[in-house]
């Protein structure tokens, strides 16, 4: 590799470096205005609060007036806990549809975890004495949680639940032809149909599935002043 080489490569990745962290960084102001919105909803919340799946702090906000009752070490280990038991509570998600919010009563206070979209979690405390049903609803209302299925995740689900029963019928097809060398032309044409039909429907699944895969939202940056 020549120096203008060189000199091209190392501006590419600075150009790709530079864009990534003031991606992140609107990220972060995103997460942190939709916390400070939380935080006006009511005078009893306290605290506001978004993590990703692993448990990563990506947005804090205390009210103003109120005095934390546990320090820095302890908030990012009561929301590593907090992500952990959202987690949990997803493994049954298929049966029992997906976890919408969990509140746990403190003697001090109450804490309620809140499933976001895309794997993020929003964390809130609210005074011991509030009305807990009023304020999710609130939250909800506020930052437009929906927990209806769209079209895109309907057609992904019932793609999935397809597969299985579609493969299963495969094989047993597939099995008695052979346990059946010698089996009538009607049988082996029924056969037949049925091996072909599952194809179809297994490719239809595979467009279905390649159709829904959606690809992650790429942010970028624009000032404020262009507008």
């Amino acid at each position: 590799m020549n120096k203008q080489q060189k000199e091209s490569s190392h501006k590419t990745n600075d150009s790709a470096s530079s864009q990534d962290k003031i991606n992140s960084e609107l990220k972060l102001t995103q997460e942190a205005i939709k916390c400070k919105r939380v935080l006006e909803l009511d005078k009893s919340i306290r605290y506001a609060g978004m993590c990703a799946s692993d448990g990563t702090l990506v947005a804090s906000e205390y009210k103003k007036e109120i005095t934390p009752l546990i320090d820095e070490t302890e908030l990012e280990f009561a929301v590593k806990l907090s992500a952990i038991r959202a987690m949990e509570r997803d493994v049954l998600s298929t049966k029992l549809g997906r976890p919408m919010y969990s509140i746990a009563s403190y003697e001090n206070v109450k804490r309620a975890t809140i499933s976001l979209d895309k794997g993020m979690f929003l964390l809130v405390s609210f005074e011991r004495n509030a009305d807990d049903a009023l304020i999710i609803n609130k939250i909800m209302n506020e930052l437009n949680i929906s927990y209806t299925l769209s079209l895109c995740e309907l057609g992904s689900r019932l793609a999935q639940s397809l597969q299985d029963p579609l493969s299963v019928i495969r094989s047993l097809v597939e099995i008695s032809k052979k346990r059946h060398s010698t089996m009538n032309k009607e049988l082996s044409d029924n056969f037949d149909t049925i091996e072909r039909i599952s194809l179809k429907i297994s490719h239809h699944i595979h467009d279905v599935l390649t159709f829904v895969r959606a690809s992650p939202l790429q942010l970028t940056y624009t000032h404020w002043q262009m507008f």
